[in-house]
């Protein structure tokens, strides 16, 4: 009989045996030879109906599968048509495994219970994703076949395999006939032996008078029979099982869940094999809900050890579930076991939970202890590797002095063993140690410095200390340094990140970001402060210029570059040196600035260029060395400000991404794009938490409470939404502003919330009573708003003007000007300063108590679009539409040090002169580095400088014009015409022709300061502007896309050469003034006749 029939025979055994009077249906079974005289005798020998009806089953079992029919037609002859009912579903030939019949079915929990199965432990979390792969895999075996559950230890397969069980309608449609489980571990053949004599007893149902199985192959037969014979459709599950000798055992031809750290145990069986790997780690949330668990506390309200031992743990549901049964114990040790877990003592985790191993390492000792020797000493030697770093084979092959087929059969074997992992990357293999595995390792070497001053002298012996002769290996631009420091070999490490060759190559590999970090790594072991002060000119250099090193990795000359540094550097010194060197056995030539600077004037820290586009924002973390920037390539990266290195990556927006910071406990990340949504993203696990849907249009801005309970944002529907932090619902949707609403921020007490918009006005808002509490008119379209560190005032930007508002009643109590528009504030952690973000490639920051900008940072090449203060109020963050982000450093008395800004003309008619503006309003007039002259302050700021013949022409951000003459800078004319700034000019004989951002051109005559005319044909910023004709002609472009030449007398337009949707950034007319070209914002570039 087939696996179905026999079930249906079984399972209505009682049934049939209740109510059949055997005598009614031999004959009929006679005549079909169903049975035989000896097996009619032998029922008859029975000495109850009941046992009569059980030996006819029992016979019938082992005959063929036409002999079913037979029985049913022996049934319905003898008018048992109730019990010829039962075996109905039994008839057809093709049996679907997943329909469990009409008969009667015992309740789930009642066949996993007289299986053995055990309980679901009381403290555990359900793995949906993994629990559905086994339900899948099971629920795929046919009449045989195995499913094979690996995983390194403590992972949780073994609950992982109950949960998997716990499934009623698996059980009925797949499992009738029931499940059975037998525990193994690492036991030899005489332990084997008896549990298998257990199991058949358990399996056993018409209880035989058979002797026990005697050895390994005969409990296989018996197993082998008693599945076939009394358990058809049913699961055998094995946990635990170490030994493919063992598996051999258990090929009974029954289907088969097996648990087990040896993934390639059941590879010699013929048959059917799943293999369901199990994750090593819990995410975030799962962990912090076994901890909770263990120690009866809510999740909200863990400590925050609870976090960082979950991270010391790397997610281990087995470490976790240990340490969490020990604080159920000790509710005071959270700070000693996570002490305990950073030392990684393994072993001093001891276990209280219902575990076979009594310690952590005790659990990874057993598959360590199942290599071989020499395996086991190559295991050994992998604890120079950091944790969950990536390891290629080359470098394995290097430390083990191994060919490439031997390395990757030792890393098979320790795979399969659970005791390490592989990773594909462009073809090439990487491997990794999980944290656990590495801690097992530190705390069973004895000299770990031995270890990295091997791998040093492997490295350095295979390639002879010329580290240029390195092809594709980048394990050693990651880690060299760390070994070097490891071995003791501190001098080597200083000498190597000074060496040009070195860093040449690790920029060409692995880019800036590491470099910077091994500079920092060095310089917290540093010996002397000499070393500590070159060590720090090195990581200053590396870090300004990271962004030019990202891009421009093969074209930059190292050397070349350092020779631009102030002469006080030790990097421009070294450079000079080595640059020397090769002069002198080379023909190359290396350049010097003529002015070059002796001392550092930048305040820029780091420069970072992740970004493929326009970087919107970013911010700080609170605690943390950590940034945050979003842009309109649609990426969120997170990464360290100190070393630009990028340490997240969140792509869940379909569209450009406007703004993102962190939440107050720096657990989370916000960001909303123009996709309509807003994302809260979880930093432990790196993925999205919540997805915030509502918004009709773009998203602009959005911001947390500081005590995370709410989240505000802002959009170009014209509303500002308030959602609940938590749970990510809607809470109110303000709808009162009549045009985009820019940005919002929070009260520090969290119940207010102010909005500014396009509709000229900036409201306060009660989240608690759902109202507004406050308009503030601004007469224009206001960017960004914030409270002050007390709320009793509202800062609003409006063009290059700050407002400062009584959040009271919303009085204008101040009105500061700036250099340029403002884009973004931002208010310092002690509410003393307030950064702007300019429109001028400019970030300022202001001193609130004086009302005045006390410096400017310069170093962005298009608009800066936010600045962010750090905690400490010692740094700022700027993002720009350049794609870079910037860290500088700020200072209370930057006020006395005068710069120069990028505004600057040059003149070589009579020498070599430069005429360039100052972040203190001033213009200076230079001979080569000379200074020759300087300007008393201006009211504004120069935005462009020009020589026009005899004098100096000077546009301000104000839209004044000044004349300047050569001798002493002092003023000529005075030109005021523009109300906004002057972004561009240019002279012709004894005019001038002036751009600016008001959409407007004006003509100058230089000789009597008159105007000769405006032009007011442009609808947008004029880019540039130049005369054609001996003066005669004007040609202007705009950022309306048009092109225009125009009279220099009346303004009367002559043609539009261009006209299109993109701004015309630029043009230039030809020496012959037959071509002119332009070039325009969608990147196209255009010659005209």
């Amino acid at each position: 009989m087939n696996e179905n029939q026999r079930h249906i025979l079984i399972s209505n055994r009682k049934n049939i045996s209740q109510d059949l009077m055997v005598e009614d249906v031999l004959s009929y079974l006679q005549s079909k030879f169903a049975i035989n005289i000896d097996d009619v005798d032998v029922i008859k020998l029975q000495l109850t109906s009941r046992e009569k009806v059980e030996k006819l089953i029992s016979i019938l079992l082992l005959k063929q599968s036409n002999y079913f029919g037979v029985f049913y037609s022996a049934l319905k002859y003898a008018e048992y048509d109730h019990l010829a009912e039962l075996l109905v579903n039994g008839l057809t030939s093709v049996i679907d495994h997943h329909d469990g019949g009409d008969e009667e079915l015992a309740s789930y929990d009642v066949i996993l219970k007289n299986g053995g199965v055990p309980s679901l432990p009381q403290v555990f979390v359900k793995r949906n994703d993994c629990i559905q792969k086994v339900n899948n895999a099971l629920c795929n075996l046919k009449s045989e076949g195995w499913v094979v559950l690996h995983g390194m230890a403590g992972c949780g397969k073994t609950v992982l395999a109950i949960s998997a069980l716990n499934n009623e309608r698996m059980i009925h449609s797949c499992f009738p006939g029931g499940v059975f489980w037998i525990n193994l571990g690492q036991i030899n053949e005489t332990r084997l032996l008896m549990k298998m004599q257990n199991l058949c007893l358990l399996l056993d149902l018409v209880h035989s008078n058979q002797r026990v199985p005697q050895n390994l192959e005969e409990a296989r037969d018996r197993l082998r029979i008693l599945f076939s014979h009394q358990h058809p459709r049913s699961l055998l599950v094995i946990d635990d099982l170490w030994s493919s000798s063992h598996a051999k055992y258990f090929n009974i031809h029954v289907r088969t869940l097996v648990t087990t750290r040896y993934s390639a145990v059941a590879d010699q069986l013929l048959e059917d094999i799943y293999k369901v790997p199990v994750m090593e780690q819990l995410h975030l949330g799962q962990s912090r809900q076994i901890l909770s668990q263990w120690v009866n506390i809510s999740i909200p309200d863990l400590p925050k050890e609870a976090d960082l031992i979950i991270e010391e743990c790397k997610g281990s549901p087995l470490a976790l579930s240990m340490i969490g049964a020990l604080l159920k114990i000790h509710k005071n040790r959270w700070n000693y076991y996570l002490t305990q877990l950073r030392e990684q003592k393994t072993s001093k985790v001891r276990s209280k939970v219902a575990y076979e191993y009594p310690s952590l390492y005790d659990a990874i000792a057993v598959s360590f202890n199942d290599l071989e020797e020499v395996i086991k000493k190559h295991y050994e030697s992998m604890v120079v590797f950091e944790e969950n770093s990536l390891i290629p084979s080359k470098t394995l092959e290097i430390y083990w002095e191994l060919d490439e087929v031997e390395t990757e059969d030792i890393m098979h074997e320790l795979i399969e063993h659970s005791l390490a992992t592989k990773t594909m990357l462009n073809g090439d293999n990487f491997y990794s140690l999980h944290g656990l595995n590495s801690g097992f390792l530190k705390e069973r070497a004895k000299d770990l410095h031995l270890y990295h001053s091997t791998i040093v002298n492997k490295y350095e012996s295979f390639f002879q200390n010329d580290f240029l002769l390195i092809k594709e290996d980048k394990y050693i631009c990651w880690y060299f340094v760390y070994h070097l420091i490891h071995a003791g070999n501190y001098r080597k490490a200083v000498e190597l990140l000074q060496d040009f060759s070195w860093l040449t190559f690790n920029i060409l590999k692995v880019g800036p970001a590491h470099l910077i970090q091994d500079y920092y790594f060095v310089l917290k072991e540093a010996q002397s402060e000499e070393d500590k002060k070159n060590l720090t000119d090195m990581v200053r250099f590396f870090s300004v210029q990271s962004d030019i090193l990202s891009v421009f990795q093969l074209e930059i000359d190292l050397i070349q570059l350092a020779l631009c540094r102030p002469t006080s550097e030790f990097v421009y010194n070294l450079a000079k040196t080595s640059a020397q060197k090769i002069i002198n056995s080379s023909d190359r030539i290396f350049y010097e600035w003529i002015n070059h600077p002796q001392d550092i004037t930048d305040t820029v820290l780091l420069t970072s260029k992740l970004h493929g586009d326009a970087v919107n924002y970013c911010s700080l973390s609170h605690n943390t060395t950590l940034a945050v920037s979003c842009s309109r390539d649609g990426m969120v990266k997170v990464w360290d400000y100190l070393t630009g290195a990028e340490k997240i990556s969140f792509s869940g927006h379909d569209n450009d991404v406007k703004w993102c910071e962190f939440s107050f406990d720096d657990e989370n990340i916000i960001s909303c794009s123009t996709d309509k949504t807003i994302k809260v993203w979880n930093m432990r696990s790196s993925e999205e938490e919540i997805c915030l849907r509502g918004h009709t249009d773009e998203v602009l801005c959005c911001r947390y409470s500081k005590n995370k309970k709410w989240i505000a944002s802002t959009s170009m529907d014209k509303s500002l939404k308030i959602w609940e932090g938590i749970s990510g619902k809607l809470y109110i949707s303000f709808n009162d502003h009549t045009d985009v609403v820019n940005c919002c921020s929070f009260s520090n007490c969290s119940n207010l919330v102010v909005s500014c918009s396009n509709d000229c006005t900036t409201r306060v808002w009660n989240i608690k009573e759902k109202n507004m509490t406050l308009v503030c008119s601004s007469g224009d379209f206001c960017t960004s708003c914030i409270f002050s560190l007390d709320d009793q005032f509202i800062f609003t930007s409006c063009q290059r003007f700050v407002l400062k508002c009584s959040s009271k009643d919303g009085d204008l109590l101040e009105k500061i000007e700036t250099a340029s528009d403002i884009l973004s504030m931002a208010l310092s952690y002690n509410g003393k300063h307030m950064g702007l973000s300019h429109q001028n490639m400019c970030a300022s920051v202001m001193d609130l108590s004086k009302s005045e900008v006390f410096n400017n940072y310069y170093g962005h090449s298009s608009w800066v679009n936010s600045i962010n203060f750090s905690r400490d109020g010692s740094r700022i963050i700027t993002a720009s539409a350049d794609g870079a982000c910037k860290v500088w450093s700020v200072k209370d008395n930057m006020d006395v040090e005068e710069k120069l800004i990028p505004v600057f003309d040059v003149s070589f008619e009579s020498g070599f002169y430069i005429v360039v503006g100052t972040n203190q309003k001033r213009i200076k007039l230079f001979s080569k580095e000379v200074l020759l002259h300087s300007s008393l302050p201006f009211l504004s700021e120069a935005s462009v400088c020009k020589f026009a013949n005899k004098y100096i022409a000077i546009g301000f951000q104000n839209g004044d014009i000044k004349i300047l003459n050569w001798e002493d800078l002092s003023e000529k004319f005075d030109f005021r015409l523009h109300s906004l700034k002057v972004s561009c000019m240019s002279s012709s004989n004894d005019k001038l022709v002036v751009g600016s951002e008001d959409h407007c051109c004006s003509v100058w005559n230089l000789e009597n300061g008159c105007l000769v005319t405006q032009f007011k044909g442009h609808e947008n910023f004029v880019t540039k502007c130049a005369f054609l004709n001996e003066s005669a002609r004007v040609v202007s472009s705009s950022f309306d896309g048009k092109l225009k030449i125009w009279c220099s007398q009346t303004g009367s337009v002559f043609s539009t050469l261009h006209e299109d949707k993109d701004a015309v950034m630029s043009f230039f007319v030809s020496e012959e003034k037959n071509l002119l070209c332009l070039c325009s914002a969608n990147g196209s570039f255009k010659v005209c006749l």
